[in-house]
């Protein structure tokens, strides 16, 4: 029963998913965007990346899923789920700030609010890959911070 209590209490914290720089397609853009508006490299990294969580969060499926919600799903095969509370950051490395996501919590939710399932390692391992993808951005890692 211990082991079972100790285990959920994991569950419950915040999850870190670390990127580091982002395609080369990628960074020809933001280069030129740095440029054009005469900010540093690391600041236009930082903010793009911001901004692209912003607008997967904002744009919303006819059953009013957002991105997350869409890809825990297609990666977890359970239905009417709700990913937890995202928002971007940022991490040091090296002197340098690269992007990060934190999940609130380790627990996909039911479109009720009722049932939490819990965010195995092996899913958000997917997740991370996936916004990978997406977003070219380079997945790292994922941690679940204390």
């Amino acid at each position: 029963m211990e082991d079972t209590v100790q285990n959920e209490e994991i569950f419950k914290l915040p999850i870190h998913l670390y990127f580091g720089t982002c395609t080369d397609r990628k960074q020809d853009v933001l280069d030129k965007r740095a440029v054009e508006w005469n900010m540093s490299f690391e600041y236009i990294l930082n903010e793009d990346f911001r901004y692209l969580l912003d607008s997967y969060l904002e744009r919303k499926n006819s059953d009013n899923r957002n991105y997350f919600d869409l890809i825990f799903f297609i990666h977890s095969e359970l239905n009417d789920i709700r990913s937890p509370k995202v928002t971007a950051s940022y991490y040091q490395h090296n002197g340098f700030k690269y992007p990060k996501l934190i999940f609130e919590d380790g627990y996909l939710r039911d479109s009720k609010g009722n049932k939490r399932f819990f965010i195995r390692d092996e899913l958000l391992a997917k997740v991370g890959e996936s916004f990978s993808e997406d977003a070219e951005y380079h997945f790292i890692e994922f941690k679940r911070q204390r």
